[in-house]
């Protein structure tokens, strides 16, 4: 059985912060980043990484 999560973060750092952790607990990124920029005035960002593990 495949699982699938997608991880959001406002900031990149912590994003990366994320995806490590679940790299380390045996998932696998699926894809690129996707970066989400609402209003570049403001600072309202958004960046997700969509990860599987099989299981």
């Amino acid at each position: 059985m495949m699982k699938y999560c997608v991880v959001e973060e406002r900031d990149i750092d912590k994003l990366e912060e994320k995806v490590a952790l679940l790299l380390s607990r045996g998932w696998k990124p699926q894809g690129g980043i996707n970066a989400v920029i609402l209003a570049p005035i403001m600072n309202i960002k958004f960046y997700q990484q969509a990860m599987v593990k099989e299981e």
